[in-house]
């Protein structure tokens, strides 16, 4: 089992579409089994789930930490980029996100 103190930092849902089938209610549910309390959503280049990500997430107890897997562009043509994972602290900082998902 794991410890209480232990979060997920880079979870994706069935919003990576190519990465992940986990839906969000069932996410939320297994973390409030395993007695976590918070888990952070970090799916790929988009924050499609992430207001019914929250609203499950507090609805059980569970501190939600909104966030992206971002690929950065490099101009080499054999390196793809690396990719980074930027969670929102507070309303400003999602609202950054949208800003720089958007560009």
């Amino acid at each position: 089992m794991l410890h209480r103190s232990f979060v997920h930092l880079d979870v994706h849902t069935e919003f990576s579409l190519v990465d992940s089938v986990i839906q969000i209610p069932d996410l939320v549910r297994v973390a409030r089994e395993l007695d976590m309390p918070a888990i952070a959503v970090t799916d790929l280049g988009n924050l499609f789930g992430a207001v019914k990500f929250f609203e499950n997430a507090v609805a059980q107890g569970i501190k939600p930490l909104v966030g992206v897997e971002i690929s950065l562009v490099t101009d080499e043509v054999h390196n793809p980029g690396e990719k980074i994972r930027v969670l929102c602290c507070n309303r400003g900082g999602y609202q950054n996100l949208c800003r720089i998902l958007d560009a």
